[in-house]
């Protein structure tokens, strides 16, 4: 568990280097089939900027679980940026028909409508996947860069503040005593 704690971190904090792509052969030597893994590499790809490669790890992956959520955002951002569209709408209906409650879900419909340059719709999905969970930092991030395409400078300084941590985060109404 302390080598899945590392690699996971590791990922994290982007660290792409050969030592941790080592770490996570060896891991997958034990779990070879193991879909954490796998998007694990992928994300490693992501982070170094080589889409390709994550394509291609996130298209087994989906093939061999096509009712897996997690991380699905991120390869709706490798294939809006890659400009996949037609695999990206397969993607998003994929994902709306699974659950389309999950924050990660609302992400990849954004980023399709993104994609077709029907910001409005995109800002409302990223904003779905803020009320699903405030703290989803991929949505704050994708809906700044909508805010952006839109001419709505102060709205996306905001989001890319909320996405940073260096604006104060959402919070119930205090009640005061009376």
């Amino acid at each position: 568990m302390t080598n899945i704690f590392v690699l996971y971190s590791n990922q994290e904090l982007y660290q792409t280097s050969d030592p941790v792509h080592a770490q996570l052969a060896d891991l997958q030597t034990i779990f070879p089939t193991s879909a954490f893994l796998k998007t694990q590499r992928a994300l490693l790809y992501y982070h170094a900027r080589e889409f390709d490669e994550a394509e291609a790890i996130f298209d087994s992956i989906v093939k061999a679980d096509p009712h897996r959520l997690d991380c699905l955002d991120h390869y709706s951002n490798i294939l809006y940026v890659m400009e996949r569209r037609p695999k990206l709408g397969f993607i998003a209906q994929l994902a709306s028909a699974t659950d389309k409650f999950r924050p990660e879900t609302c992400c990849v419909v954004g980023n399709y409508y993104s994609l077709k340059s029907e910001h409005e719709k995109a800002v409302m999905y990223f904003r779905r996947a803020l009320t699903l969970d405030r703290g989803f930092l991929s949505a704050w991030t994708l809906m700044g860069h909508e805010y952006v395409e839109m001419k709505n400078t102060h709205a996306a300084i905001e989001a890319y503040r909320r996405a940073v941590g260096t604006f104060p985060p959402f919070s119930s109404p205090q009640v005061r005593p009376t």
